[in-house]
């Protein structure tokens, strides 16, 4: 349940997720209730953790940068936990470049996680949420029309002050039908490492396997989660 990137903040007060934890609370089919937000806004979150300690689902809660001890860090250790397993993930090493990470992002949630990621590993660099209302007003969100990114990524790829480049590529019914390829067309020419994560499922009408694999061999390094993807570009610039 998506309930928007302003309902955590002082002003909406958690009113969306509040309703959707008290659904899926009554809901016989739900077993376990994972939370995942940007960084809220404190009173709210204090308002929403009390209310999942009352619920008799087990609960996995990835607040972005909350110093809860009992809280997932990032949203692949929340997955993780939730499903009681690891992903599987077989490291791997890029030679190291000079300059900053530039991440550019279509979801907010995922940019912010990156953001804590480089800034917690020490790496310079900046993670640009391009859904955001200053980019989007009188244009539609760039998981519909991915245009708005490749402007960014132009941009980037020339910036000498730049070393590597960040994504994530959306997937899922209302986004775009081949996210993948209108990346790959941006970064043509670029000479700077590209890292990207794809969120989606062999379901959503794009489907994983296929994006990824476009990426792969346009040779985009392809990471299992946002959170690997930015760990990686840490360790190159680092």
């Amino acid at each position: 349940i998506g309930v928007g990137s302003r309902d955590l903040d002082e002003r909406v007060g958690g009113l969306g997720m509040l309703a959707a934890i008290d659904a899926l609370d009554a809901d016989a089919l739900t077993r376990t209730l994972v939370l995942i937000s940007k960084p809220p806004a404190p009173r709210v979150a204090r308002e929403v953790l009390e209310r999942v300690r009352r619920s008799a689902k087990r609960t996995v809660v990835c607040f972005l940068g909350s110093e809860e001890p009992t809280l997932a860090r990032t949203l692949t250790q929340a997955a993780e936990t939730a499903i009681g397993r690891k992903l599987d993930h077989t490291p791997v090493a890029l030679r190291k470049v000079h300059g900053a990470v530039r991440g550019l992002y279509c979801g907010g949630t995922l940019a912010a996680e990156a953001a804590l990621i480089l800034r917690d590993a020490g790496a310079p660099g900046e993670c640009v949420d391009l859904g955001d209302d200053r980019y989007t007003r009188g244009r539609p969100h760039p998981m519909i029309e991915p245009e708005l990114r490749n402007e960014h990524i132009v941009r980037a790829a020339a910036d000498p002050a730049v070393g590597v480049l960040l994504f994530d590529v959306m997937l899922g019914y209302g986004a775009h039908a081949d996210p993948a390829g209108v990346l790959i067309a941006a970064l043509k020419g670029a000479q700077k490492p590209a890292i990207a994560s794809v969120t989606g499922t062999e379901q959503d009408p794009q489907r994983w396997s296929l994006q990824v694999a476009a990426l792969r061999a346009a040779g985009v390094h392809v990471t299992p989660s946002n959170a690997h993807a930015a760990m990686l570009a840490a360790s190159v610039v680092s």
